[in-house]
């Protein structure tokens, strides 16, 4: 994707799935990771409350975003991304991470089913992101008025050179957390996560 957004070429879209490389890299991801331990902790702090929760955990979002941050960390972050990409990883970030751009994405993350005794849940993850100019471009991060970047999206045009690489990745998985022994396994499954 990172070479689909310096050439000019119609193909600016990417959906990745469950099962192919770049879901499996997604997946590893520290944001992503990040929002997974967020998710075992409310697990387990509602199966605290009841057994069997009507309502279920309050989603979680998963973010990675350069613009919330300070300048000087941001050229940091971004400088690891690039020495990660050209180097294969052997200096810097992840070069898969570099399928992201900067990962200022959007997502939602969707229990869809809850078993304290096993202390498993079944998730859903479905996460975009548009890696653009604005986005490249960012430069500071305002509460007051949100991000604040140099160069408006699609310069060149929308399939041109700099043109907005949109992608997404869609999976479900098995996050297991400490189960509670106050109550009743209904979960026949393996534990995945």
């Amino acid at each position: 994707s990172v070479l689909r957004y310096f050439d000019e070429t119609p193909d600016k879209i990417l959906n990745f799935k469950d099962g192919d490389y770049y879901t499996a890299r997604m997946k590893l991801h520290p944001a992503v990771e990040q929002a997974r331990d967020a998710l075992r902790a409310s697990f387990e702090a509602a199966c605290r409350v009841v057994c069997n929760p009507q309502s279920l955990p309050a989603q979680t979002k998963v973010s990675y975003d350069l613009g919330e941050r300070s300048f000087l960390g941001q050229l940091l972050d971004g400088a690891k991304t690039l020495m990660g990409f050209a180097t294969g990883g052997l200096i810097g970030s992840d070069p898969d991470y570099g399928t992201v751009g900067s990962f200022s994405s959007r997502s939602n993350v969707t229990t869809r089913d809850l078993d304290c005794g096993a202390g498993v849940a079944d998730v859903e993850f479905s996460i975009s992101n548009n890696m653009g100019m604005s986005s490249n471009s960012r430069f500071s991060y305002d509460a007051s008025n949100g991000r604040t970047s140099l160069l408006p999206d699609n310069p060149l045009g929308p399939t041109g050179h700099f043109g907005t690489v949109k992608q997404s990745w869609d999976w479900s998985e098995r996050v297991s957390f400490p189960a509670s022994h106050n109550c009743a396994s209904t979960d026949k499954k393996n534990t995945i996560g």
